[in-house]
């Protein structure tokens, strides 16, 4: 939306094998959001890194945020964790946006949960978990640009070979409503046999 986005995302692998997909939408725009989504991203990756469970890592990134004491300032958290082995996805929403799978023709929908990170004391995040193949694609976006689509058909006619192109043509068509409200993130993963 301006000069500094609030969205921050993080792809990486982890020690036990899996991958961690990661995006968090800082709360407005500009700076301060910014802090925040990479605050979330920051403290997600250390704490995955270390061996900890989801539970105890969402709890304390929370109560961390809570204890800031500025009611103004939280993020989302958009985590999509990928078993490199079994193609096991869980993704988990902590008032982040929709996520899509493309399997084939088909566009599955991964559906928000709890509310942002960072706003009341306690969490209880949300988990997804489907099982992924080769070929299929992961997008998961922030809102910016999940405002654009109302529903799995404003799909259709986005080119779905490459990750790269799948982005930048959801991110054009996103865009083609005008100046953007909002900061706009898309993150796009394709499943390769390794």
């Amino acid at each position: 939306k301006g000069e500094v986005s609030g969205d921050s995302h993080s792809f990486q692998g982890l020690k036990d094998g899996r991958y961690m997909l990661m995006l968090s939408d800082g709360m407005g725009s500009g700076e301060a959001a910014r802090r925040e989504s990479v605050a979330t991203v920051s403290l997600t990756e250390n704490f995955f890194q270390a061996g900890f469970n989801d539970n105890v890592v969402f709890d304390t990134i929370n109560r961390l945020l809570v204890l800031k004491g500025d009611e103004e300032t939280f993020s989302t958290v958009d985590l999509c964790m990928l078993d490199l082995k079994t193609g096991d996805a869980s993704f988990t929403k902590i008032g982040a946006e929709c996520s899509y799978v493309f399997a084939g023709s088909e566009v599955r929908t991964v559906t928000p949960g709890s509310p942002p990170i960072g706003i009341i004391d306690e969490i209880t995040p949300v988990s997804t978990r489907m099982t992924l193949s080769e070929g299929d694609m992961i997008v998961m976006m922030s809102d910016g640009v999940s405002s654009a689509i109302r529903t799995a058909e404003w799909f259709s006619e986005i080119p779905k070979a490459n990750a790269q192109e799948t982005a930048d043509a959801i991110l054009a068509k996103a865009l083609s409503g005008g100046v953007p409200a909002d900061d706009m993130t898309v993150m796009v993963s394709r499943i390769v046999a390794g």
